[in-house]
């Protein structure tokens, strides 16, 4: 795109939503096959200036096209939710499709000029399920970002490559999720996390010519080397369990078993790092 059109391509970044949304409507506009009403449309070779690191994922990045990269510590199954409805006007008889959200959104206006109750004549259904990304920076400090992923990601081309323990590239749309305070309303706070478009395989868990231990270390974030030492404590039948990872005083996981109960600080680091802190 950046040849044709430099305008285009900033539009995309700061407004990639709506452009893409754009695109899919002016295609379906076409006399085209009815097999490519299903298609999407995917981006890849974003510049230099769009790549974040996880840590670096400020509140100006919201709803702007981004890219990231980070190692798979886990995905969730799959869902099925409604990803699109269509209304009938009663007024006129217009059919009128709205693409669906994070919740269920009626058309606000039909161009004959009538507003709101409008009559619903179908939904449209697809799978997504979530996956998500950690990575450490220089000072051993881990973050995560959760990436929701369509059906588009669930074809075996990317189910080869979303697997647990490979750095993945990704490129979306940074948005914000919403909490709820202790009265049920929405907080002010928010979590951030990446509609995904498109992914790239960095590197391979089972990278070959690696060490055990180098596939080991480069498949892992601390979160993970954390539940792996709980596990193990669980296996040798102790009750164990993480605590939480930010504010933890240094203790990463406790384990009991009748009356003793052990604090047991994890610490991640490469062959040749010295730990340094005092446990």
């Amino acid at each position: 795109l950046l040849k044709f059109n430099t305008e285009i391509c900033e539009e995309l970044i700061e407004n990639p939503k709506e452009l893409l949304n754009i695109v899919k409507l002016s295609v379906k506009g076409f006399d085209l096959p009815r097999i490519l009403d299903l298609f999407t449309v995917q981006l890849k070779n974003l510049p230099l200036s769009q790549k974040y690191k996880l840590w670096d994922l400020h509140g100006k990045l919201l709803h702007k096209l981004i890219v990231i990269e980070g190692i798979v510590e886990r995905k969730t199954s799959v869902s099925t939710k409604i990803i699109a409805a269509t209304y009938e006007c009663p007024a006129c008889g217009d059919i009128l499709k709205v693409l669906q959200e994070d919740k269920l959104t009626e058309p606000k206006r039909c161009s004959c000029g009538r507003k709101g109750k409008f009559r619903l004549v179908s939904y449209k259904y697809g799978e997504s399920f979530e996956i998500f990304l950690g990575d450490v920076d220089d000072d051993g400090d881990s973050y995560t970002i959760q990436a929701n992923m369509n059906d588009v990601f669930l074809n075996n081309e990317f189910k080869e490559i979303i697997k647990k323990g490979n750095r993945l590239e990704v490129i979306g749309v940074l948005e914000p999720g919403f909490k709820k305070n202790r009265n049920g309303g929405l907080s002010t706070k928010i979590s951030k996390r990446l509609i995904a478009n498109n992914i790239k395989l960095i590197e391979n868990a089972s990278s070959a010519g690696a060490t055990d231990y180098d596939r080991l270390f480069s498949s892992i974030t601390p979160r993970m080397f954390e539940e792996l030492t709980a596990k193990l404590f669980r296996k040798k039948g102790y009750n164990a369990k993480t605590t939480q990872f930010v504010g933890d005083k240094g203790i990463d996981v406790v384990a009991e078993k009748e009356a003793e109960r052990i604090a047991i600080q994890c610490k991640l680091n490469q062959k040749e790092s010295k730990i340094d802190n005092k446990i």
